[in-house]
């Protein structure tokens, strides 16, 4: 009789310690949902989209880690980390989601000089 080994666990693609950071986040962009100039249709949009990424993050934390899924999320986290730069601005920041995108450009040109 032959022993079949066991496969090995596989790799995940988030960390628990991920997951309940970004559980954290959501609780954070959740109570900014309440704020007036949420409801504002532009900046309502960015926000919803970030809430919807990181629930999607949340409600499959067991993703199994290879090149494609490492290359997705990286770039998911590059177009979370920009629509976080804008809401920040533009929610408590008082700015218009143009100003905003403005401003983001000024300061990456001025960064790259």
């Amino acid at each position: 009789m032959f022993a079949v080994p066991a496969n090995p666990p596989r790799e995940l693609l988030y960390s628990k310690d991920f997951i309940q950071n970004v559980k954290g986040f959501l609780r954070c962009l959740h109570k900014l949902m309440s704020h007036p100039r949420a409801k504002l249709p532009d900046n309502y949009s960015i926000l919803y989209s970030l809430i919807c990424y990181y629930t999607a993050i949340v409600n499959a934390p067991n993703v199994p880690s290879s090149k494609d899924n490492i290359r997705l999320f990286k770039e998911g986290l590059k177009v979370c980390a920009h629509y976080e730069n804008i809401v920040a601005r533009a929610i408590p920041g008082g700015k218009t989601v143009a100003e905003a995108l403005a401003e983001i450009a000024e300061e990456l040109r001025r960064n790259n000089k």
